[in-house]
Formats: structure tokens, sequence, C-alpha cells
């Protein structure tokens, strides 16, 4: 039975909304999603007891989504990485220059810092074969939560350094470098474009996803502690891809009656229109906060002010969630 709040939505005429959460009984962390070929997929950090990485979902419509296989198979993961549980986080699917391309964190072997890892696909469901080698190592740091960025001709990596553990006096910064046309190798030099500097922020930013838009580059962001229900998504925009960028100064989007702790959200346009945007993210249930609880994925449409400022339609009060 639907709730009568899914009944009053419609009825108001916010049919454009979804019902979240769109994968309600999986745990699917850091949603990088991409819109191939008229339809949508989600790649998500995870894996199943023979060893397998990733887990793709498949959807034509944002609602409904199909499990249809793993970017790494156990007899094929990257050789750097140390063991099969080396933390392997927050896979992303890209086309670059014409080969699907998988950008991800592990733990790499020989110093045990996390590390960003570039993979190779046989098509956009894979399987994947790692580059080699990791693209970016930070001693003493560690590398997570990887995006890439493309501006024309030129190609960035951009992800989080995860010193927030190991330095917490200190901030964490986002990150970018320029990478080969073939987005396998780092060439040039890196660049920092925001650090944890905010109070709602608290002690890190991760999570970064770009986009451009109507002469503004976007870097949404997740913030403070994704274990819990003040985790949520921030945005900065800049006029250039490599900032300066500045900061919205609160999240614009965050906790509310049904959906704990949203983040590390994936921005993307819908195949219907270029010009509309959903954001996909994952969130804890209310009551199911961390502790060994799933990470449900929801989607919902960001639309942007005269201010050019995103907000996000976040759509609990229509949602259907049946337990």
């Amino acid at each position: 039975m639907r709730k009568a709040g899914v009944i009053i939505g419609f009825l108001v005429g916010v049919a454009s909304c979804f019902n979240n959460p769109v994968i309600p009984n999986q745990d699917v962390p850091d949603p990088g999603a991409i819109l191939y070929e008229g339809l949508y997929y989600v790649a998500t950090t995870g894996g199943d007891a023979e060893g397998n990485k990733f887990p793709i979902h498949r959807s034509s419509d944002l609602q409904t989504w199909e499990h249809v296989g793993f970017a790494f198979h156990s007899h094929n993961l990257p050789t750097w990485v140390g063991t099969p549980d080396s933390d392997f986080w927050a896979p992303e699917l890209h086309i670059v220059n014409g080969k699907f391309m998988l950008y991800f964190t592990a733990r790499d072997k020989p110093t045990n810092i996390l590390c960003i890892g570039a993979a190779v696909g046989q098509s956009i469901t894979g399987p994947y074969t790692d580059v080699g080698k990791p693209l970016i190592r930070q001693e003493h740091v560690g590398s997570i939560d990887c995006t890439i960025l493309k501006d024309g001709g030129h190609l960035y990596l951009i992800w989080k350094d995860d010193g927030n553990g190991n330095r917490p006096q200190l901030p964490t910064w986002i990150w970018a470098a320029p990478l080969n046309t073939e987005g396998t190798q780092v060439i040039g030099d890196w660049k920092q474009l925001i650090k944890n500097d905010l109070p709602w922020e608290n002690d890190l930013v991760e999570g970064p996803w770009i986009i451009q838009r109507s002469g503004w580059w976007y870097l949404f962001y997740s913030a403070n502690g994704y274990c819990g229900p003040a985790y949520a998504v921030g945005v900065a925009r800049s006029r250039t891809p490599l900032g300066p960028y500045e900061k919205h100064s609160q999240p614009i989007l965050t906790s509310n009656s049904r959906f704990k702790g949203p983040g590390h959200c994936s921005v993307i346009a819908t195949k219907e229109n270029p010009n509309q945007y959903v954001m996909i993210y994952h969130a804890w249930l209310d009551g199911k906060v961390c502790n060994g609880n799933n990470r449900i994925m929801n989607v919902d449409y960001v639309q942007w002010g005269q201010d050019e400022w995103p907000t996000v339609n976040q759509s609990s009060a229509i949602s259907t969630f049946l337990e």
C-alpha cells in the first residue's frame, strides 16, 4: 500500500518526483552514474561472496534498476592491490577517448596506502582490466573518491586526500591533476580546488563531482562524517574548471525525516532533456544509520534558481519505501 504522502504528492502535481529509495534493499554506497546509449548505469562500492567487486546496476527510467554484473571479476583484480578485501571503494564509469573506463579506490600492496586506480572495460558493464599501477599515491595520507573532469580536449583526475583520519588538525583537500588523452596516466602538476573551511563540513570534504552548465563549473561534494546524520551534499562554483571555486554557504541536500546522511552523489543530465539534471546519491534509512546497515540509493531532480545556485528537489514527502 502506498503511503498517503505519495497520493497527496501526485494530486498536487509533483508527479515528476521519484519514489525513493530506487534501490531499497541492497547496500549500494557511493553511486558513480553515467548515461550511455539511452540507459543509466551506476557502479557502487561493494562486492559478493565470490570476490567480485563493484556491482553495476542499469535503468531505463532512473526509477527501476537491475543488477547487470560486476566491474571486476574475482580472478582479474588489480595486481597492485594488497588483498581481495583491500578497501575497494567509490567506483565511477566514464567514457574516455572512446574507451570504457573505471576509476576507483583500493589499498596499495607495498605501502598499504589508499590509492586511485583506473581500468579499461570491454563494454560499459565490464569486465574491466586494471592499467597495472595506481594513478595517484599520496604518501602518509592516502587518496580516495576520484572522478573525471572533461574540458574540451583536456582531461583531469579529481580526488580527495584521505588525511582527515591521520591529521585531524589539518584541512583535507579536493585535488585536480591533468591526465593523458587515454585517461591512464597523470601527466602534470596537481592543483588544490577546495578544502573543508565551513562550519557544517566539520573535518572533511569528499566525493567530488563536477559538471558544466550555463557558463559555470559546479563542484558537488559531501562533507562531515559519512556514518552519521550530519553528512550532507554541498556545492561550489567557478567560471573556470580548475577554480577558484566559491562555495555555497550551506549544504543543498541534508537529512530529513526519512533519509539520513545523504551524500557521495553523481549529477547527470536526463536522456529526455540535456538541461534537466538529476542527483543520484546514497543515504541511510531513519533509524538505521551506520552500524552495518545498508546505504540505499535515491534519485532527485536538481533545479537552479535565478542566482544560478542549484537546489535539490528532495522527494521524501512522496517517497515510497516498502519494508
